[in-house]
């Protein structure tokens, strides 16, 4: 049975923003005014004539890859006044962002000097594994005069896919962070019928999902919760360890941390009591679309065979998240934390294709200043993705021009 997949691409493009992302050997740099790598000048204006200088990329974990169908780089070699080259630019991969591989009849580890040409990748990238849907280019930058450097703007792959671009903004990407960095505090207080060195937080009736305990204080001898009395939280049973045993009728304040239910739905199951404190978010819209135009493109310079993806478009997703809690409390511990989450996410990863989007609040928090008749505090806000990707076509193939020549009113393409 055929899959329904399309043609991505993954580039990794040597500019400043990317910077702390790339990884520069010594006498390597990335040039913030070219927006390249190359050899690194010495004082006296000479690069090194060194072998193995290498750049890293990123390691990128676009986690809809199926398989790795292409691969191009933008180099610029220099000759000296004969003609001759006198720069190269070679590759390795890496599945893992650790060990190096090369193509030698099968991607073998790397040794000290072996480096594939782009033609050799471009050839063989559709046997490159897989299994952990991650890779890293490995740059070898190298020359034989000391006045010369090879520069790379881009390196780009392209690869089969089967993301859903919606869903990978908001159902595999949005709400897997909000569900990863949520993690408001709750607390439990009790009066013990006994002297006691444990508690049992599975005795809370609101069904919060305890990841750990943050403090816990004896308020009858502490009211102004200076000693922390908390010592050992087990989450599979549920029991916290005291630092000690405290005494009959003492009243006792346990904070602890929980992971609020966050999901995508437009229906009322995560806003009944059994469900909260809970995460929604709703109303998704698109807003503010333009049409990219032209579409990028992979091509393998040896065979001048390649892809260009095309019916693209830029839009801004617009989204509602709504929280419930049972508890005035519960519902300003899950405002404040969501303020947190914005403050510290200024762009969203889509974990589909691994690009980085602009992300940010558009409209100011609201707060249910009363409960509903089902008890329930609740709170809104609205937020935005910018320029988000959507192609609604596969990539179409297309022939890489070597060579554009015009010659007696007469117009020739020499491909490759």
């Amino acid at each position: 049975m055929a899959r329904r997949l399309k043609k991505l691409i993954k580039a990794f493009r040597f500019i400043e923003r990317n910077r702390p992302r790339i990884t520069l050997d010594a006498d390597t740099r990335l040039n913030p005014s070219t927006h390249c790598i190359q050899l690194k000048e010495d004082a006296n204006g000479h690069y090194s004539t060194a072998a193995d200088l290498a750049v890293r990329t990123w390691l990128a974990v676009p986690n809809t890859v199926k398989r790795w169908i292409g691969f191009q780089a933008y180099v610029r070699n220099k000759n000296d006044f004969a003609g001759t080259q006198k720069t190269d630019v070679q590759f390795r991969l890496s599945a893992d962002g650790i060990t190096d591989l090369i193509w030698d009849g099968a991607w073998l580890t790397a040794g000290v000097g072996d480096w594939n040409t782009e033609a050799d990748i471009a050839s063989n990238i559709a046997t490159f594994p897989v299994t952990e849907q991650a890779i890293q280019v490995v740059v070898n930058l190298s020359t034989q005069l000391a006045v010369l450097t090879p520069e790379v703007d881009w390196v780009k792959l392209l690869y089969e896919s089967d993301l859903e671009w919606q869903e990978d903004y908001v159902v595999r990407s949005l709400i897997p962070e909000l569900r990863d960095q949520i993690r408001p505090i709750g607390e439990y207080a009790l009066d013990l019928a006994a002297a006691a060195a444990t508690i049992d937080l599975g005795a809370i009736e609101t069904p919060y999902a305890i990841v750990g305990v943050d403090s816990a204080y004896n308020l009858t001898n502490d009211p102004k919760r200076l000693a922390d009395i908390a010592s050992a939280y087990d989450s599979g049973t549920k029991i916290l360890t005291l630092t000690g045993s405290q005494a009959l009728g003492e009243h006792v304040l346990v904070r602890f941390l929980y992971q609020p239910v966050v999901a995508f739905t437009t229906s009322q199951d995560y806003t009944e009591l059994a469900k909260v404190p809970a995460i929604v978010v709703e109303d998704v819209g698109l807003f503010s679309t333009h049409r990219i135009e032209p579409g990028d493109h992979v091509i393998n310079k040896s065979t001048g065979d390649g892809y260009q993806l095309t019916e693209g478009y830029h839009t801004d997703i617009e989204f509602q998240i709504r929280w419930v809690a049972d508890k005035a409390k519960d519902e300003q511990r899950l405002a404040d934390e969501l303020k947190r989450f914005f403050a510290n996410n200024k762009q969203l990863r889509s974990r589909g294709q691994d690009e980085l989007f602009d992300l940010y609040v558009i409209d100011r928090y609201g707060q249910q200043t009363t409960p509903s008749q089902d008890e329930l505090q609740s709170g809104r806000l609205r937020g935005r993705i910018v320029r988000a990707v959507f192609y609604a076509g596969d990539a179409k193939p297309v022939t890489g021009v070597k060579r554009f020549r015009a010659t007696g009113g007469n117009v020739e393409f020499e491909t490759p």
